[in-house]
């Protein structure tokens, strides 16, 4: 027997003496962790700031030159003025209608003079002219014999007068002495046409020596045949021996003169057979130009309106014409428009149609003057034709120029004129600077100008704060814009920069008044809508065109070299998802858990102080809520390390172990997935600004275990 089988022997012999019994043995158990990963992120400054709503590539955050400074880049465009087809139209011109009449008819070529006849004493009286030189005679009674005059005008046969006077002086030259002489008595004077009608008379009842006599025969309203005649009869009351007469050389010359003026002579109505007459109408029509610009010259897009010309021949015979309009010149050949008739028919009604489409609008009489009027000058000349022809004064030729819209491609002037704006707003700013003073803030506007006009603008830009109603407001007056040459088909560029304390306008700069804000106090109400809006004046001689612009590009900088005023909450874009516990796991959760740890490691390598909260919600929509009106819970809250740059410390890790308790971990048996999102607090500098680069983060990482006991048997 051995030593082993003694030893069992001795041992069942004292369970046996000592009654003792074997127990069933128990169901085993055992622990287990549940790890779940929360956190494992590394946030930059980008990554903290809420992201830009919208198009996100407005605005980044990017390094600041060759440093490692960061700063806020928003960029977005300024539509500011577009030249479009309205801005150079004129409208309204309306229609320029002319209608010239013949009106009355002027006779003036007849075929006498104004002194149509006279008689000498000698060739009256026989005892006048047998008397010797030197002797006193008594002159008997004698009679004038009848003068008969005859007045033809030129290619008339029939003539209705409109007004007319035939003024006829009679001179008495049967003088012997001065105030001496023979007087004439009872002279009349019968005037008539060829035709034997008789169309008024004149009575003379004495006309003394040396003296005249004057009368009018008034022939308005009437119609006569030419030629015209006058027949003047009357004598000497005799002398009975009364009145001597001195007897010489000059007393035997003297003459009884008719003198015939024909005054204001017009005929309403005329017929004859004429020779070509030349008609002209020259004169122009207002054209209005909009606001106050002075238009100097243009050319005319290709969808501007046509000319339609209409004329109409109201004369009684045909009429060829022409119409120069001299502001209106084809660009090529440099001649005006102009229209040509060869031949109008009477009672015909012509229209026409001119394209003016790419020609060019000018001032003819100086092209450097600008331009007010549109000019026309119309030439015509009636055609002879067979037989005799009518002319009456109501005749007319009836011109219409009509002209609605003129819209041009390009023109010059010399401008006065305000044009607004169009309005830019600028919504996409970033979120999530509540509470940071920013210490320099630079806003550029480059500005492209292909106007070539002299530019003059005044600027309004208004940032707002829709949450707390604030709103600052950066004003540019009468700033001189670049502006290309004239004809030029290259922008010239001006920038403009607002940075702290001042203004710069292409490199020249203008210092703040001190109650005057700046672009620090404008970003420093933390803007979530920027307007920029203003007027530009165009002032000057200058050429614009369609399409020509003056627009451009916002640029906001904001390098962040900052202070907090008190703490500063950021909420990170991002979030993580943890993904649904199956049924099992909860319910192992709820009724088997041992405890609940968070094993954490921070490293902050910012120079500021703070903490970080890790916020936990099965809504993640909840996140988009402002940091202060967050409706969500807390997983927990760790101490942001500090470093200290002054020092050299630079980064600093800190790493800790957090235990749930029961009101934590019941947040993970409710509902499906849970989201995980890092609030990050940031404590006041205390008026210190802080400078942040590119290589400045916070990292988390977080791990959360579960301890659970397992019992096979449950």
């Amino acid at each position: 027997m051995n030593l082993n089988s003694r030893l069992f022997r001795t041992m069942l012999l004292l369970l046996l003496m000592n009654g003792c019994l074997i127990e069933t043995p128990e169901s085993p158990t055992w622990e287990l962790d549940l790890v779940i990963p929360l956190i494992d992120e590394k946030y930059p400054l980008s990554d903290m700031v809420g992201p830009i709503s919208g198009d996100s590539s407005n605005g980044y955050i990017d390094l600041f030159d060759s440093l490692d400074i960061l700063r806020l880049n928003v960029r977005d465009t300024i539509g500011t003025i577009v030249l479009d087809s309205s801005k150079l139209t004129v409208g309204g011109i309306g229609t320029i209608s002319i209608l010239q009449e013949i009106g009355a008819l002027e006779l003036n070529n007849f075929g006498s003079g104004e002194d149509f006849q006279s008689q000498s004493l000698s060739e009256i009286s026989d005892a006048v002219r047998d008397a010797p030189n030197g002797i006193d005679i008594l002159v008997p009674d004698f009679m004038l014999d009848p003068i008969d005059n005859r007045m033809a005008i030129a290619n008339v046969v029939e003539a209705t007068m409109e007004q007319g006077i035939i003024r006829i002086s009679i001179n008495n030259g049967f003088i012997d002495a001065p105030n001496s002489g023979i007087p004439l008595t009872n002279m009349k004077i019968v005037l008539s046409d060829s035709m034997g009608t008789e169309l008024g008379s004149a009575l003379y009842n004495r006309i003394g020596p040396d003296s005249t006599e004057t009368r009018d025969i008034d022939l308005a309203g009437k119609t006569f045949f030419p030629p015209l005649f006058t027949t003047t009869t009357g004598g000497s009351p005799g002398t009975s021996g009364e009145i001597n007469f001195n007897i010489n050389a000059t007393s035997k010359a003297g003459r009884v003169i008719i003198s015939v003026q024909f005054v204001d002579f017009l005929a309403s109505r005329v017929k004859g057979n004429f020779p070509p007459a030349e008609i002209e109408i020259s004169g122009s029509n207002q054209l209005g130009i909009p606001g106050s610009t002075e238009l100097i010259s243009g050319r005319f897009r290709s969808d501007t309106d046509d000319m339609i010309i209409s004329i109409e021949n109201r004369l009684q015979v045909p009429l060829k014409a022409s119409l120069l309009l001299p502001n209106f010149v084809d660009p090529v050949t440099k001649l005006p428009e102009t229209v040509r008739w060869d031949s109008i028919a009477p009672g015909e009604l012509i229209t026409q149609r001119i394209v003016l489409a790419g020609d060019d609008l000018i001032n003819p009489a100086d092209s450097t003057l600008p331009l007010t009027t549109l000019e026309y000058v119309f030439a015509g000349t009636t055609l002879t034709v067979g037989g005799l022809s009518i002319i009456s004064k109501d005749d007319a030729i009836a011109l219409s120029i009509e002209l609605d819209t003129l819209r041009f491609l390009s023109w010059k002037a010399n401008f006065d004129e305000t044009i607004p704006t169009t309005e830019t707003n600028i919504s996409d700013m970033p979120e999530g600077f509540a509470g940071i003073s920013l210490e320099d803030v630079e806003l550029r506007l480059n500005l492209h100008n292909s106007i070539s006009v002299p530019m003059f603008l005044d600027l309004i830009i208004k940032g707002t704060n829709t949450v707390f109603g604030d709103s600052v407001l950066l004003e540019l007056k009468d700033a001189e814009l670049l502006s290309p040459p004239l004809f030029s088909t290259q922008p010239e560029t001006t920038q403009i920069v607002f940075k702290k304390d001042f203004t710069c306008v292409n490199a020249v700069c203008d210092s703040l008044g001190v109650d005057e804000k700046d672009i620090v106090d404008f970003f420093n109400i933390l803007p979530d809508n920027i307007s920029i809006s203003g007027t530009a004046s165009l002032s000057g001689l200058g050429v614009v065109a369609v399409g020509q612009s003056m627009g451009g590009d916002f640029h906001l900088l904001v390098p962040f070299s900052f202070s907090l005023d008190s703490i500063a909450k950021f909420l990170p874009a991002t979030f993580n998802t943890i993904a649904a516990f199956e049924d099992e796991q909860k319910e192992q959760i709820e009724n088997n858990i041992l405890y609940a740890i968070v094993e954490s490691e921070l490293v902050n390598s910012f120079p500021l102080s703070g903490s970080v909260s890790l916020l936990i919600t099965d809504d993640s929509t909840k996140f988009n809520a402002h940091p202060d009106s967050l409706d969500v819970d807390t997983l927990l809250t760790f101490v942001l390390p500090d470093t200290d740059p002054d020092m050299g410390i630079f980064s600093r890790t800190e790493r800790d172990s957090v235990f749930l308790d029961s009101s934590i971990i019941r947040i993970f048996t409710r509902g499906d997935e849970h989201y995980i999102k890092p609030l990050i607090v940031l404590k006041s500098t205390d008026g210190m600004p802080r400078t942040v680069t590119a290589s400045n983060f916070i990292s988390i990482k977080s791990v959360m275990t579960f301890r659970v006991k397992i019992n096979p048997n449950e």
